[in-house]
């Protein structure tokens, strides 16, 4: 098995040159954000498309969910949608051939079923159709451009799909117990899989932890296990600019804060 770290680990930074410390939640003001009469405190999925990121912030019963559009160059939002009813929205995937975002379901509380996923319009942060595929649990959701291949992750397995989600292949793959997954991503080598483990939750944070599970794109073999040094929840993982970002939910579950750092060889 290869040995890998996770380095140089901070916050995403207000200024487009990423010189100058500040937590996103600060600059985005996803702190307490609301939509209407409902309070959308928590982040769970998200994505980028290489210019912006798409944050999808929760109520606390997974009944609204608002999309937040960022962007990742000028460090301001352009644009929220509307509440939607995407469950849980617990992971994203954005593909670049029909400029839209799958969301994968996860949970809801009237529907208990983690086999939804949304097809959500990139530019309009609208829904243009859905998914259901009782046959397959899945919790995040990643896209690989090489293949044109969806690519989504339960507790047991990996499942390949094309764009019209119809599955490709499936490929075994193993967790830590107690160690829920928390969201993808991929590149044309590897995938990455974020995992997290409550601990004492705020009583006493230091006991969180989070990983990284990474497996061979092409065959699932199990290539490392990288541990993040954030003592937060951690929520969906992305590449931009050649650097590894986790989006997680502040020590308090009141806020999106996004941390950055690269994967080299150890």
């Amino acid at each position: 098995m290869k040995k890998f770290k996770a380095i140089n680990t901070d916050c995403i930074k207000k200024d487009a040159n990423l010189d100058t410390e500040i937590k996103l939640e600060e600059k985005l003001t996803l702190l307490n954000l609301k939509c209407g009469e409902n309070s959308l405190p928590w982040v769970q999925g998200g994505c980028t498309d290489g210019r912006y990121l798409y944050e999808f912030m929760i109520s606390q019963d997974s009944k609204h969910c608002v999309i937040v559009k960022y962007d990742l160059f000028t460090q301001e939002i352009v644009a929220y949608s509307d509440d939607m009813m995407l469950g849980h929205a617990n992971d994203g995937a954005y593909n670049p051939n029909n400029n839209t975002i799958a969301i994968v379901h996860c949970l809801d509380p009237e529907v208990p079923t983690s086999n939804i996923v949304y097809i959500v319009d990139a530019e309009t942060l609208t829904l243009k159709s859905k998914y259901e595929l009782p046959e397959y649990d899945m919790f995040e959701i990643t896209y690989n451009q090489n293949t044109r291949q969806y690519i989504t992750s339960s507790e047991k397995a990996m499942f390949y799909w094309d764009e019209s989600f119809n599955l490709l292949d499936r490929k075994e793959i193993s967790v830590t117990p107690g160690w829920p997954s928390q969201g993808i991503e991929c590149d044309g080598e590897y995938v990455y899989r974020l995992e997290f483990f409550l601990g004492k939750g705020g009583e006493d944070p230091s006991t969180m932890k989070n990983n990284i599970h990474v497996n061979d794109i092409e065959t699932g073999e199990e290539i490392a296990i990288i541990p993040l040094n954030m003592n937060r929840e951690s929520e969906n993982i992305f590449i931009y600019d050649g650097k590894f970002y986790v989006s997680c939910n502040d020590r308090k579950w009141r806020g999106c804060e996004v941390y950055s750092f690269e994967i080299v060889e150890s």
